[in-house]
């Protein structure tokens, strides 16, 4: 002890170390203990302490040696009655038993200790080797498992106990312990909520937090009220009116997880934070939210008149973001008084909610999948769209086919009546070669334009080809291997350059020929033309017939370059019908994916449920997207009663084993729908096929010739690009477990609800939980195995709850306590803010402890009554 003074002065010198003053005592049962002294105590305080020791002296400190070791003459048990006996001691030391297993040195789990083990009021032992490496049943007898052992669950210390010059052994065995303050009492809270306090691998912090709250509003006064929040769990107490429910709906509001920002809810559904906002949040008014994410902290401020938008300034950078992107930047999730009980007031948004809530770790990627979804269902609708055209341009090409092929025979008719009627053979042959100079004239069109649209092509590849650059992934060419790929890049890119620019060339002098042919043919074109007029001119007797095989030859050249036209149409339209087949494999994908991460989800709620829930997947019996589409489909129709007729085939595609589903349903109207396309949209269609589209739309129907016909003619682009996007909404199917008995989830009571959802979320670890007076939802009955859970949440995720349950603040062992100020009294002065701060700090700052009990316990007298009244010291267990 001697030492002492001097390593507590080097610590201060040092600066980040802490030294707990303490001294390892060896008693008369062959067991050692460790005995830490509060810091702040005098030397006084030490000296007392080894007075207790029998038999043991203390050397003078300016003695050359210290005075011999020796074993205390009392037993561990002496020794602890002896200091918690003590008034000056009592407050001031802590002490911990040795109780490891197999060779250990000295310690009390050894036969026949069992009893002096039980009976010792100490709330932690320590060990000499490593957590991992105790036995089961020693573990067990720390835990209060073994009755023989003690009931009592103790906390474990792993220590490395040096015994060498090298100090190898020194902080060996890991072990971390988390302190409110520098003090004995610190010690002695961590022993008593170990679970949440001692480690024993380094722990793992969260990587995403709050770590201060800003307002300014006519609640918090003119200046700006701030309160800091720990990264594990931050309580707020006060008595009614203090103000913790309006800190919890202005953070909700500057998160952006407003009841109406996280649901969308409708304008009936108009909450108290809402109203909060409107009523406290004038226009000079502000929220900040100061978080960290991943060491980047970021302040995040919404405004009453700009609440649709959340600034978020960093170091170096200022962005908005919408209330949704808001979300997916930071997690966190935020529930108002009752907000857990009430979950399922509205079916639709609980589903969601809970869905949510059982697959936290996963809620990203199913966010994702719903985005590409949409995406995909944007697609199917485009990719109909550019189908229709594919079929209206073969239609079309058919009908251009048609045409030539008419104009050819009549040409054919004409020129073998001119033959008979004598016509010469030097005139028919000049009148032959018109046509041909007409498809020559059309050749040269559809050669330039080719040209053109190719030189676009070429220019437009040209200027976004390979087009990856280095230098907007800062710092990536530090690797060798990196700038190894970024100069092979710019030498492919430089080599496919020059063949690009080699043939924008060769159409350049494309185009010089061009202009050559051009002129070329058309003076042999007018010379050609002179002729023709002399040949038609010498056959005056036959003028009418050769002016109409003329105009049909013009025709027929006219009509062969429109086929032309649209048989480049056809082939770059060609791929529609294969897009629009994998648009809707790709939305089925992820619908199959959806389904996947639910009934991950499911499992996940199962196996973090504690057994309060049973879960599955359950498919949407009666997509409302599928009633919608059909619904637009029979509209005009003159069906009586669509909706519900709607809503009962919509239940037949759903059923197991129905014998058509949606999606056969639906490649059958679009096999109509290429039919009507394909016919030229008729106003009528044949009896086969009334009969065949009636049971396709009901499978027993009295649907009339008439009204089938309309359905029919409903048919168009709009309508089946719904019904190709329609999508179920799968949600999971949750029963609540009682007594062994499930009850669905949703005819549960609101205290069993919000037990399972709670239990659900302090069983994931991602994200800020925010809850308001959980207490309000929970039943009394399984307020201590939430607040077990509590205690492991909050090592691996920040917690905030206000609260008037002292069990959820001193049992769940809150990091940071903060105490508003009561507002009775001063309601009325509007000088004096509404809300303030009275104290805040550890569970382990007595300041702390006093308001806990002057607000929660009802004052230390009401304490102490019932502590009597309850009698625990004489009743039996």
């Amino acid at each position: 002890m001697t030492f002492v003074p001097y390593v507590v002065a080097s610590a201060v010198i040092e600066g980040g170390v802490t030294v707990l003053p303490g001294v390892e005592v060896t008693c008369a049962d062959s067991a050692q203990c460790l005995v830490f002294i509060d810091p702040s105590c005098p030397q006084t305080t030490w000296t007392h302490l080894l007075g207790k020791l029998k038999g043991v002296s203390q050397a003078p400190a300016n003695d050359e040696k210290t005075a011999e070791t020796v074993v205390a003459n009392m037993t561990i048990l002496d020794f602890v009655e002896a200091v918690s006996s003590d008034k000056v001691l009592r407050d001031h030391c802590v002490i911990i038993p040795h109780f490891s297993d197999g060779t250990a040195h000295k310690h009390l789990n050894v036969q026949g200790h069992h009893e002096r083990f039980a009976s010792i009021a100490c709330d932690g032992v320590y060990i000499e080797k490593p957590y991992s490496e105790l036995e089961a049943g020693t573990l067990d007898k720390v835990r209060g498992n073994i009755e023989a052992w003690g009931k009592r669950r103790r906390a474990i210390i792993a220590t490395g106990d040096n015994r060498s010059p090298t100090w190898d052994r020194l902080g060996a065995h890991e072990c971390w312990v988390k302190l409110g303050e520098d003090t004995i009492e610190a010690l002695r809270q961590a022993l008593l909520a170990d679970e949440a306090r001692i480690a024993h691998e380094t722990p793992e912090l969260p990587t995403e937090r709050i770590i201060e709250l800003r307002v300014r509003s006519s609640l918090t006064g003119p200046d700006v009220f701030s309160i800091s929040l720990n990264e594990g769990f931050t309580a707020i107490i006060g008595g009614r009116g203090s103000g913790k429910s309006s800190l919890l709906e202005y953070l909700r509001f500057g998160l952006g997880r407003m009841t109406k920002d996280v649901e969308r809810a409708d304008e009936d559904d108009y909450d108290r934070a809402a109203e909060l906002i409107d009523d406290t949040l004038d226009p000079d008014g502000l929220v900040e939210v100061i978080i960290e994410r991943e060491g980047l902290r970021e302040t995040w401020q919404r405004t009453f008149q700009d609440r649709d938008t959340i600034t978020v300034t960093t170091e170096d950078d200022q962005l908005e973001l919408s209330i949704e992107d808001a979300q997916r930047r930071f997690r966190a999730r935020a529930f108002p008084q009752k907000g857990l009980s009430t979950t399922m007031n509205n079916p639709l948004r609980a589903s969601e909610q809970i869905t949510g809530i059982a697959a936290a770790e996963q809620l990203d990627r199913r966010r994702r999948i719903d985005n590409d979804i949409d995406t995909a269902k944007r697609a199917i609708g485009t990719a109909i769209r550019n189908q229709t055209a594919f079929w209206k341009v073969q239609l079309d090409r058919r009908r251009a086919q048609g045409t030539i092929t008419d104009l050819h025979k009549r040409l054919q008719a004409l020129s073998q009546r001119l033959e008979k009627e004598g016509v010469s053979k030097e005139t028919m042959d000049v009148l032959g070669q018109s046509t041909i100079y007409e498809r020559a004239k059309g050749f040269q069109t559809l050669a330039n334009r080719v040209r053109v649209t190719d030189t676009e092509r070429l220019l437009a590849l040209k200027n976004n080809f390979l087009s990856a650059r280095i230098s907007s992934f800062a710092g990536a060419e530090a690797f060798e291997e990196i700038r190894d790929l970024d100069e092979a890049l710019i030498i492919a890119r430089n080599n496919v350059m020059k063949h690009i620019d080699a043939a924008m060339a060769d159409l350049n002098t494309l185009g010089e020929v061009y202009s050559s042919s051009l002129q070329a043919f058309e003076k042999r074109n007018t010379v050609f033309q002179v002729q023709l007029q002399q040949a038609v001119a010498a056959q005056t007797a036959h003028k009418q017939l050769l002016a109409e095989r003329a105009r049909l030859s013009e025709e027929l050249a006219e009509a062969e370059a429109e086929e032309m036209r649209i048989a480049e149409e056809v082939e770059s339209k060609k791929a529609a019908p294969a897009e629009f087949n994998a648009a809707c494999r790709h939305l089925d994908t992820l619908l199959n994916e959806r389904v996947r991460v639910l009934s991950e989800a499911a499992h996940k709620v199962e196996t973090q449920s504690s057994g309060l829930l049973k879960a599955k997947h359950l498919s949407d019996p009666e997509p409302a997207e599928y009633v919608a589409a059909m619904v637009k489909l029979l509209n005009g129709c003159r069906i009586h009663d669509v909706e519900p007729k709607s809503i009962e085939r919509v239940q037949e595609f759903s059923a197991f084993n129905a014998p058509m589903t949606w999606a056969q349903f639906r490649d059958k109207l679009l096999r109509y729908y290429r039919t009507k396309i394909m016919t030229g949209l008729p106003v009528e269609i044949g009896e086969p096929t009334v009969t065949e589209l009636r049971g396709t739309v009901f499978s027993s129907s009295t649907l009339t010739d008439q009204q089938v016909q309309r359905v029919f003619q409903n048919l168009d682009d709009d309508r089946l690009s719904e019904i190709c996007a329609a999508t179920p909404r799968d949600q999971i199917a949750l029963t609540y477990v009682d007594g062994g008995k499930g009850i669905p989830f949703a005819k549960a009571s609101p205290g069993q609800q919000a037990s399972a959802l709670l239990e659900l979320l302090l069983s994931q670890s991602a994200g800020t939980l925010i809850i308001d007076q959980p207490e309000d939802d929970l039943d009394n009955k399984i307020i201590m195995k939430i607040v077990s859970l509590i205690r492991r949440s909050k090592d691996r995720r920040q917690l905030l709850f206000s609260t008037h349950n002292p069990n959820i603040v001193v049992n769940g062992d809150a990091d940071k306590v903060i105490a508003l100020k009561s507002g009775e009294g001063e309601q009325d002065d509007d000088s004096v803010p509404r809300i303030q701060i009275d104290i805040d700090g550890a569970i382990e700052t007595p300041a702390i402890r006093t308001a806990i009990t002057a607000i929660m316990e009802g004052g230390r007298d009401a304490f102490d009554l019932r502590n009597r009244k309850y009698n625990f010291d004489t009743m039996g267990d």
